[in-house]
């Protein structure tokens, strides 16, 4: 490990020695020297360092299914339209399990946007010829509206407003 200390003046200390030629020990001192004890180059005095920020946030839809007669997995579908953080269309189907829950995949940001990202959820109602029998259908549409926000913290804060 090698300890690099600025020491206030314009100039970089460090804890090791190193050949750099031969036998002869060299202890740099500054940055040009640094940089020309690993490179073998002249430096620039401009050493740049750079750091890309990256946040990252999510959101797992979830829906249920309530019914007063027997319910099965799979026995109905619930479909989620929007557009993901690039604008590309997202659209997803799925059915309830066995106790009603009903799971959407996760959506992933790694932007904040001014603006809410907005979805739809709705039960898929089949044509007459495949609905269950005995069960009538929700015809309801949620919207949800999905605010994505960044506190800096490397992740993203993520809430959802959902309306009928």
């Amino acid at each position: 490990m090698v300890t690099l200390k600025d020491n206030g003046e314009g100039v970089i200390e460090t804890d090791w020695y190193a050949y750099e030629s031969g036998n002869t020990y060299e202890k740099p001192t500054i940055w040009d020297n640094i940089v020309a004890f690993f490179t073998g180059k002249n430096a620039n005095q401009n050493v740049v360092f750079e750091n890309k920020y990256v946040s990252e946030g999510e959101l797992k839809l979830k829906a249920i299914k309530k019914t007063n007669g027997v319910l099965k997995k799979g026995d109905f579908s619930f479909i989620l339209n929007g557009k993901d953080e690039n604008g590309k269309d997202i659209s997803e189907t799925v059915t309830n399990d066995a106790n009603g829950n009903v799971t959407f995949s996760t959506i992933k940001y790694t932007k904040p946007s001014s603006e809410p990202y907005v979805y739809t959820i709705n039960e898929v109602i089949p044509e007459d010829k495949d609905k269950k029998a005995g069960f009538t259908y929700d015809k309801t549409v949620y919207t949800v509206k999905v605010k994505v926000t960044d506190n800096d913290s490397g992740v993203l804060s993520v809430s959802a407003e959902i309306t009928a």
